[in-house]
C-alpha cells in the first residue's frame, strides 16, 4: 500500500512537470509572436527604458528611491526618512519618419516622509501620484506631455501627535495637465522647460498655472573602472499657489553604470532643496533641507 501511495505521488509530480513545461513552451512561444509582430510593424512593447529621461533633480519624479533628509527650516525639523515607491513605465514604444520615436507609458509613484527622531517612528504625509504620458524623441530633442491626479494624506500618528493637532488638514486631491521639453547636447548637458495647468483641484482654489525649469548634466564618459559618471542636476518649479516664489533642487552625485541592474540606473546623490514643502499637506510651508539618496531611475 505504502508503495503503491508513492508511486501515485511519483505520477502526480511528473504530471505538475509536464503542465509547467507546457506553460514554459506557449510562454516561450507568445513572447516570440510578440517580438516577431514588434519588429514587422516597427513596434517594441514594454521596453526596458523610457525615451524621456528623468528629470534628476525633481524632488516628485516616478522612482524608486531611499533617501535621508535633514531639515533645517519647516512643517517639521530634524532628521527624515523619506522613501519613494515609484517608477516610469514604458509600455508601448514605435518608431516613425526618420530619427522619430513615439512612446506610450505610465508614472506612478508612492512618496512618504516618516519622522525617524520620534519614538516610535511616524508617517508624516504620503502624497500618491499616478498617470499616463506620451513621450517623443526627434533627434536630441525630447517632449514628454502627461496627465497625472495626485492626492496627499497626513500619517495617522501625526494626526494623534501634539504637533499633528496644530496641524489644519487639508483634503488636497489635484488633476493636471502637463507638457516638458529638452533638448539633449553632445557634451552631457540637457537644459529642459516645462508647463502645467491644475484643471481640476479640491480644494478649489489649488487650480492654477504651473511652470518647471532647470538643466542635467550626465558626464558622457565613465569613471572607476567604467563602473560609475558624475551626474548633476538643477530643478526648480513655481506656481500661483506659491506666490510664485521658486522652489530650488540641486542633486549631484554618481550613476552606476545599469550592467548592475539591466535597464535602471542606479544614483547615489547629495541633495538641497529649498522652497515650499513638496509635501502636498503642507504646501505653503517654506522649507529647506539636505539629503542622501540611493535611487533607481527608469
Amino acid at each position: 500500500m505504502k508503495n503503491l501511495m508513492m508511486m501515485i505521488q511519483s505520477i502526480k509530480r511528473l504530471q505538475y512537470l509536464f503542465i509547467t513545461f507546457l506553460l514554459l513552451i506557449n510562454a516561450t512561444s507568445y513572447a516570440d509572436n510578440v517580438e516577431t509582430y514588434s519588429k514587422d510593424r516597427n513596434m517594441e512593447l514594454f521596453p526596458a527604458t523610457s525615451i524621456f529621461k528623468p528629470l534628476l533633480a525633481d524632488p516628485k519624479w516616478p522612482r524608486f528611491s531611499l533617501a535621508y533628509q535633514y531639515y533645517t527650516k519647516g512643517a517639521f525639523k530634524g532628521h527624515v526618512f523619506a522613501p519613494i515607491f515609484g517608477a516610469a513605465l514604458p509600455l508601448v514604444r514605435w518608431k516613425g519618419a526618420n530619427e522619430l520615436k513615439y512612446e506610450i507609458g505610465l508614472h506612478a509613484a508612492l512618496f512618504a516622509t516618516m519622522d525617524i527622531q520620534s519614538s516610535p517612528t511616524r508617517l508624516l504625509n504620503t502624497d500618491y501620484f499616478v498617470g499616463p504620458v506620451f513621450a517623443i524623441k526627434n533627434g536630441q530633442w525630447d517632449y514628454l506631455s502627461r496627465i497625472s491626479h495626485t492626492s496627499t494624506h497626513l500619517g495617522d500618528e501625526f494626526l494623534l501627535s501634539k504637533d499633528g493637532r496644530k496641524i489644519k488638514r487639508i483634503n488636497l486631491s489635484y488633476e493636471g495637465v502637463e507638457q516638458f521639453v529638452a533638448y539633449n547636447f553632445s557634451n552631457g548637458i540637457r537644459p529642459f522647460a516645462g508647463v502645467g495647468y491644475i484643471f481640476h483641484a479640491e480644494p478649489t482654489n489649488y487650480k492654477t498655472l504651473q511652470v518647471t525649469a532647470g538643466f542635467d548634466y550626465r558626464y558622457p564618459g565613465y569613471y572607476l573602472d567604467g563602473y560609475a559618471k558624475p551626474i548633476f542636476g538643477v530643478y526648480s518649479h513655481t506656481s500661483h499657489n506659491f506666490n510664485w516664489r521658486p522652489s530650488l533642487s540641486i542633486k549631484g552625485g554618481l550613476e552606476f553604470r545599469d550592467k548592475f541592474i539591466r535597464g535602471r540606473e542606479l544614483q547615489l546623490l547629495l541633495e538641497y532643496y529649498n522652497g515650499n514643502s513638496i509635501q502636498g499637506q503642507f504646501y505653503r510651508i517654506k522649507e529647506n533641507s539636505i539629503s542622501i539618496s540611493l535611487s533607481l531611475n527608469s
